[in-house]
């Protein structure tokens, strides 16, 4: 606030020296002929008004003229001492050219009466703040604080606003799994609060990085360990069928059990692998009509044995850049999900749309799911009813699998219930130019 009011003051200062020597630019002799011009032809009024405007002619002086009675024309107070000076003058008798005499201890003016008007230049006492009540000096000192103070509140908003807009980049890349972030790198130098925030931010995502890739190791090594003796219990399965033809149908649905354990090892493998990394997709243009139609007649067979329809979609041309595996491993399980869920005897709904993306619809009519869990279902082994989950033999993780995969294709998925019933899922992807 301090620099502001002396760059303020010293602006106007400079404006003010400038009308200072604008001012002294005025010769005195030519206001006292003006002066005595006006007495002449105006009288004591036109007089008045004269000096009215000129008054303040002269820099750092007032200008007062003195009638014959001893009083100012503008009824101004005029210092006692400087009255006692003018009545110790005694003016001459000759009248003077121009009706000016230049006398002293003051000029004095000549009516056409040969009545006298003393001028007195008086020294301007100085003010405090006295600058500020020149003409122009208090706007010019507003509009100067304004412009600096603007720009000082623009740096210090962008000082702020940056780190944050940082920090909230950095959370929203968290939030979406990208778990490398370190806005601290860039900001957590800083001594204030919004530094030691971003430095315990890093020390947040560490934290976040290393459990998430302790429980990524955690599923790939158990998954493994697992698939070794699944592998022996299906060799034993088949020897115990040679052996005892009897016990058919309970070996049955042991195999079937193995087979449903090795399935959800592999979706888990599946999915570790995903988030990993390790396996960059094998992206080209496909037509995503063509490949939902496929995944579609792939399910069919199932779908019968519910007694489930599927709809068909329409060739409509839609063209994506995808991995033809990946992204058909996705609508399955979208698919697969949606058939396992509707009720008997209903109709699965597929459609694709190409309106600016490219996005596959596939709705079902089931229970539908609570509003508050939408988002949850696509994490990994996230169960909405246990009770539902183990009728339908569902283990959680090939939605998560679709969810994981709508990101590696730069796209999203989204759940919403319907209003007569069941759940709808859309899965958006970015459409080929």
């Amino acid at each position: 606030m301090t620099l502001i009011t002396l760059i303020a003051i010293v602006t106007s200062a400079a404006i003010v020296e400038r009308r200072i020597d604008d001012a002294r630019d005025i010769d005195p002799t030519q206001l006292l002929t003006q002066a005595a011009a006006r007495l002449r032809e105006g009288g004591r009024d036109d007089l008045e008004k004269w000096l009215r405007k000129n008054s303040r002619a002269l820099p750092g002086v007032d200008i007062f003229i003195i009638d014959p009675q001893g009083f100012d024309l503008l009824k101004r107070e005029v210092p006692a001492r400087a009255l006692q000076r003018i009545r110790r003058f005694s003016p001459s008798p000759r009248y003077p050219p121009k009706g000016v005499r230049m006398a002293r201890p003051a000029a004095q003016l000549v009516g056409p009466d040969n009545e006298i008007y003393t001028v007195l230049t008086l020294a301007r006492r100085p003010q405090p703040f006295g600058i500020l009540q020149l003409p122009g000096v208090p706007l010019t000192v507003f509009l100067v604080a304004l412009l600096v103070s603007g720009f000082a509140c623009w740096l210090l908003a962008r000082y702020l606003s940056r780190p944050l807009r940082q920090l909230q980049t950095a959370t929203q890349e968290v939030a979406h799994g990208q778990l490398a972030v370190r806005p601290g790198r860039e900001i957590g130098h800083r001594r204030d609060e919004i530094g030691k925030l971003a430095r315990d931010f890093d020390r947040m995502a560490t934290a976040l990085q290393e459990s998430a890739a302790t429980q990524k190791r955690m599923l790939r090594d158990i998954s493994h360990e697992l698939r070794s003796p699944l592998a022996r219990m299906q060799v034993a399965l088949e020897l115990a069928r040679r052996k005892t033809p009897d016990a058919t149908g309970e070996l049955d649905r042991i195999a079937r059990e193995a087979d449903r354990l090795n399935s959800l090892i592999g979706q888990i493998l599946g999915l570790v692998r995903l988030e990993s990394g390790s396996r960059p997709p094998n992206m080209q243009e496909i037509d995503l009509c063509e490949l939902v139609n496929q995944v579609v007649a792939d399910t069919r067979l199932e779908a019968d044995a519910r007694g489930v329809e599927i709809g068909t979609v329409r060739p409509a041309g839609i063209a994506v850049m995808a991995d033809p595996a990946l992204l058909a491993s996705a609508l399955e399980n979208v698919l697969r999900n949606a058939v396992v869920y509707t009720a008997p005897q209903t109709r699965v709904e597929v459609g694709v749309t190409g309106n600016g993306t490219a996005e596959v619809e596939i709705a079902d009519r089931g229970h539908g799911v609570p509003e508050s869990e939408l988002e949850q279902i696509f994490e990994p082994f996230h169960r909405v009813a246990d009770a539902r989950e183990r009728h339908s033999g569902g283990e959680g993780v090939g939605l998560a699998i679709a969810a994981r995969v709508a990101r590696i294709h730069g796209g999203r998925i989204e759940a919403t219930n319907r209003d007569n019933g069941g759940l709808r899922i859309r899965l958006i992807l970015p459409r080929k130019a």
